[in-house]
């Protein structure tokens, strides 16, 4: 008995999250492309030989083997689909986020200390606030990029303050050149009296629908927790 079963093979390109290294010089995002069979075209043989069952489960089994290979080419060539834990902050906690994350720290949710969130790629923006003199730099992580650290999955994020101040903001609002959570401003840490340690700050001055009674009310200082709800 003899078959002919011939393989193909396509090229696939995948993005996939990727813990910031110990360097922190890389956005939080891996990109790849590798090889990997997605198509098995079966020349079945000929029905003198094998008897039509027995060549549609010969086919079966292929397809099967092949679907197996295929995931595990895409689950070895990126690991950090896999959820891999933050390391544990040594420094005084001052940011939590919990809800629907895959990268956490401590039953469950994802707590960060300053040098946890200063480690992350930075961000940084001259703009003038409505609460501010003057044009003023702020830099930080951004909120894209948070929450590409903590794997978020849900669409809506529910930000508490210090003083117990409560507002939601769309996770489509979390955009690359979008609001950050500054821990400066001109250079220098922020205290709670300066609106700190931690302020969502939106590049107000950059785009005019970011200057709105809307988006002043997202823009939440002494931040000190994150929800990632649906």
């Amino acid at each position: 008995m003899s078959f002919s079963c011939l393989l193909a093979a396509e090229t696939v390109s995948v993005r996939c999250p990727q813990p910031v290294s110990d360097e922190h010089n890389n956005r939080a995002a891996c990109y790849f492309s590798h090889t990997a069979m997605r198509q098995a075209t079966i020349q079945p043989p000929s029905a003198n030989r094998l008897g039509c069952k027995q060549g549609m489960d010969f086919m079966n089994i292929i397809r099967k083997l092949q679907n197996t290979l295929a995931a595990f080419l895409l689950l070895a060539s990126c690991p950090t689909v896999i959820a891999q834990e933050l390391e544990k902050p040594q420094g005084d906690v001052i940011l939590k986020i919990t809800g629907h994350i895959s990268r956490t720290n401590e039953n469950g949710v994802a707590l960060f200390d300053m040098a946890m969130l200063e480690a992350l790629p930075q961000t940084s923006f001259q703009t003038t606030t409505i609460w501010t003199e003057g044009k003023i730099t702020f830099s930080g992580v951004s909120l894209h990029d948070l929450l590409i650290a903590v794997g978020s999955s849900g669409a809506r994020l529910r930000t508490l303050a210090l003083n117990d101040y409560a507002v939601e903001i769309p996770v489509s609002e979390a955009i690359e050149g979008g609001p950050i959570v500054a821990t400066r401003a001109d250079g220098a840490y922020m205290s709670v009296r300066e609106k700190g340690p931690l302020w969502i700050v939106y590049p107000f001055d950059l785009q005019a629908r970011y200057r709105s009674e809307l988006t002043y009310s997202r823009s939440i200082w002494q931040l000190r927790e994150i929800a990632v709800v649906d």
